[in-house]
């Protein structure tokens, strides 16, 4: 009997603070126009051979308007 007053009272705080959530995604900052992103990987394997791979990526990206260069 405690454990399901607990329980529902557990539910009722969460239902009251789940409807706040939603407004603090609405203060997010603009989204800046360029953006760059740079990765890296380095893999080594075993077994009846041994492989090492080593590669890496960037990207650059700039939007203006619906244009993205």
């Amino acid at each position: 009997m405690i454990r399901r007053r607990h329980a529902a009272l557990a539910l009722a705080a969460i239902a009251l603070l789940v409807p706040l959530s939603p407004a603090a995604a609405e203060d997010a900052a603009p989204e800046k126009p360029t953006k760059y992103a740079l990765d890296g990987a380095y893999v080594k394997t075993g077994g009846n051979t041994d492989v090492t791979s080593i590669s890496g990526g960037d990207k650059l990206a700039h939007t203006a308007g619906s244009w993205i260069f």
